[in-house]
């Protein structure tokens, strides 16, 4: 497969400097990776102002800021986009007029991340679902852009599988950082709470996150998942992260080590372990011989068929 290549770009206005690397290949072909449109790092001065259109594209566009104040209005209605949070755009929507504003003493930077959409990995990051992203660390999610855009200035052609990579981190970030906001603001029914474990097990490293999710003593966060799905806390967010990985397996090329690290394994053997007690074959093995997609979906249906049930 070859290598991506980008183009540099860089827009200068009065107070604002911004550098954006644009992917000069055509429209992705290969579902089994993500693919960026772009990704730009703007820096405005002191008491200065940017306004820019956007909107109505092919990709989810990624918007965010470190301090500052940024805004987004359309015919209808002007928005702002509050401090720690991400905003992400939707393919096709009406065009936009965007506002950054830098009222403080110091610089500040703006960031944006253009996505093409992709159905095979909508079931892991529910990014049609998403609109606006908050109290993110900002600091971490800053890193992650920077570490791509220095990769891209760096080598100037990419493969596809590193880029691929680094987006998989971003996205599986702010789906950890989308669970806690839904930690510290989700009043709903605990079929709505185990239903978010089951798609963002990533979210739930330990049993403590889990007890501040659901609010519960030790003994009754037992007590629910035993009634309702059969196992342990930890035992179903390791069975469904497992599940994740099978899916992975089978739709992208990552190295099994990255998958791995993905599914919460330091140590790859371990995953395999786990992975071969659970689905009667090893990672390798699935990858190579085509395991049957429909397994994975029937023990997860298994996995999780009583939540569904819960009034």
């Amino acid at each position: 497969m070859k290598n991506i290549r980008t183009g540099h770009k860089i827009i200068q206005k009065e107070g604002y400097v911004e550098h954006a690397y644009i992917n000069l290949e055509k429209l992705p072909s290969n579902p089994s990776l993500l693919h960026f449109f772009y990704v730009c790092e703007g820096t405005l001065e002191s008491g200065s102002e940017y306004s820019f259109p956007h909107g109505n594209t092919q990709c989810f566009h990624l918007e965010f800021s470190e301090g500052g104040e940024l805004y987004f209005s359309s015919r209808r209605k002007v928005r702002k986009i509050e401090k720690d949070s991400v905003y992400i755009e939707h393919p096709g929507r009406e065009k936009k007029y965007y506002t950054f504003r830098n009222t403080g003493k110091n610089s500040i930077r703006r960031y944006a991340l253009a996505i093409f959409p992709n159905s095979n990995f909508e079931p892991i990051f529910h990014l049609q679902q998403l609109d606006i992203v908050r109290n993110v660390n900002m600091e971490k999610l800053s890193s992650s852009i920077r570490s791509l855009i220095r990769r891209l200035k760096e080598k100037k052609e990419c493969s596809p599988e590193e880029i691929s990579i680094n987006l998989f981190e971003i996205l599986t970030f702010l789906t950890a950082s989308n669970s806690t906001a839904e930690n510290n603001s989700l009043s709903g029914t605990r079929k709505e709470k185990l239903s978010l474990v089951m798609t963002s097990p990533q979210s739930f490293p330990d049993l403590k996150s889990l007890l501040d999710f659901f609010k519960v003593s030790k003994e009754t966060l037992y007590r629910i998942f035993r009634q309702y799905t059969g196992k342990s806390p930890m035992d179903f967010v390791i069975t469904a992260r497992l599940v994740n990985s099978c899916w992975m397996l089978l739709e992208t090329q990552y190295p099994i080590s990255e998958i791995a690290g993905i599914s919460g394994y330091e140590c790859v053997s371990f995953y395999s372990n786990a992975f071969k007690k659970l689905f009667g074959m090893s990672p390798s093995h699935c990858r190579k011989y085509g395991f049957a997609k429909e397994e994975a979906r029937k023990i997860l249906n298994t996995l999780t068929g009583t939540i569904y049930h819960l009034s």
